[in-house]
């Protein structure tokens, strides 16, 4: 027999008076418990599920290009979205994937990248775009590779709940002067 469980004890309290249970047959409960599958409970508990069982905002994208190439690798505009996609809803939920802590503000210290989109205001967002055509899930060992596509983020408009997540560049660490800076990829 299982023993009672905190989270079985709750289950029977919160339904009151409508359940009449013998305190002399500890059976029936532990054949009850068994009926019930706690894992269902406990992932409706987990802070995860909560999660993912909010509202969601709903998000926009803007300014796309239909392609783009970085050093040999061509994306298609629903690569870049998928990647760009990925940055929003993990930004808005301040959550960071993988080593390198994506996604992150891109400041450009180095001033390499010259040409990002005019419409684009700070702050800038980096994520990895992959060559194998799968978005980044940061999971180990999955390689952020050398391409990233640059995004803004806008907050989440309260009365609307929308996002809106814009394109404003795409570059690479191939054929960059240093391991850590990049050169700017270009797209059409």
């Amino acid at each position: 027999m299982k023993p009672i469980t905190f989270l079985t004890t709750a289950l029977f309290l919160s339904l009151g008076t409508s359940l009449v249970v013998p305190v002399e047959d500890v059976v029936e409960i532990g054949d009850l418990e068994d009926t019930i599958d706690i894992r269902e409970i406990e992932a409706i508990l987990d802070d995860r599920s909560l999660e993912d069982r909010a509202v969601r905002p709903k998000f926009t994208y803007h300014g796309f290009p239909r392609s783009a190439t970085c050093a040999k690798t061509t994306y298609t505009t629903a690569r870049m979205h998928d990647a760009g996609e990925q940055a929003g809803k993990l930004e808005t939920r301040n959550k960071k994937i993988g080593k390198g802590k994506y996604p992150h503000v891109f400041h450009n210290r180095g001033k390499e990248i010259k040409n990002f989109e005019r419409k684009c205001k700070g702050p800038l967002y980096e994520f990895p775009i992959l060559q194998n055509k799968k978005v980044y899930t940061g999971a180990t060992p999955d390689d952020p590779g050398t391409d990233r596509v640059v995004v803004n983020v806008s907050a989440k408009n309260k009365k609307t709940g929308k996002v809106d997540v814009t394109f404003c560049g795409l570059m690479t660490h191939t054929g960059a002067k240093n391991k850590g800076s990049f050169v700017q990829c270009n797209w059409k």
